[in-house]
């Protein structure tokens, strides 16, 4: 264990502590969720599914038109000699399909073989000569491409969180749907309450909408195993 770690966990324990006392004087109240008890609670997400969903559409958008050029330039070379490759090949394949015609003298049609044969080795050299460019053109690519899918997934990670804030700053909220009608928060608790729900629900929508789901059908899961104990 490095040197760090007992330190870092020594202090995460304080931190801890601290909240637990904090909570203690400001005398904050039990919350009770008591609309996670209902059977409709795939509706009470239908809202928060479907603000993941647009997030999810806008970060595609944003993210294309950021990186989608780059992307396309990248790949040109690769691009061009995949064309080249599918113009060799067909030509390959019309090469083979070629039919020899029986009639004339034996000369003639031997002739007319060999015209073939030699058209099909030509055919197919070019088709491995196309397809050795294929190799180097996306060797050549491979590592800017991977650059940009990396730059691309950290700004879709970060623009989903922010877009993720927003919403959830502006009244889209996970937690405060499910509480109790006689719930009544006061002071510093609504306070620290609603800045919870707040990142929480980012860090959610941020998730997308099919980890929304996943929650969801795992929350049931998990009630319908306690209902059967």
């Amino acid at each position: 264990m490095s040197k760090e770690k007992p330190f870092i966990y020594a202090f995460v324990v304080f931190i801890l502590v601290a909240l637990a006392w904090g909570t203690a004087m400001l005398n904050f109240q039990f919350i009770d969720l008591e609309k996670l008890k209902a059977a409709d609670l795939g509706e009470l997400f239908l809202t928060l599914i479907f603000t993941a969903l647009v997030i999810e559409r806008a970060v595609e958008v944003l993210a294309n038109n950021l990186y989608g050029t780059q992307e396309l330039e990248q790949s040109r070379d690769l691009r061009l000699a995949q064309q080249e490759l599918a113009v060799q090949d067909a030509r390959l394949t019309a090469a083979i399909a070629l039919e020899v015609s029986a009639s004339g003298d034996a000369a003639a049609r031997d002739a007319a073989v060999q015209a073939k044969n030699n058209a099909i080795a030509a055919a197919r050299e070019k088709v491995r000569l196309a397809n050795e460019a294929v190799t180097t053109a996306r060797k050549g690519a491979r590592d800017q491409l991977d650059k940009i899918s990396i730059a691309k997934s950290y700004f879709a990670a970060l623009a989903a969180t922010i877009l993720g804030a927003a919403a959830a700053i502006v009244g889209v909220r996970v937690l405060g749907q499910f509480l109790s009608d006689e719930t009544v928060l006061v002071g510093s608790q609504l306070h620290y309450f609603t800045l919870v729900d707040v990142v929480l629900t980012a860090l959610l929508l941020a998730g997308g909408a099919d980890g929304i789901h996943q929650l969801v059908k795992n929350f049931l899961g998990k009630r319908g195993e306690l209902k059967a104990a």
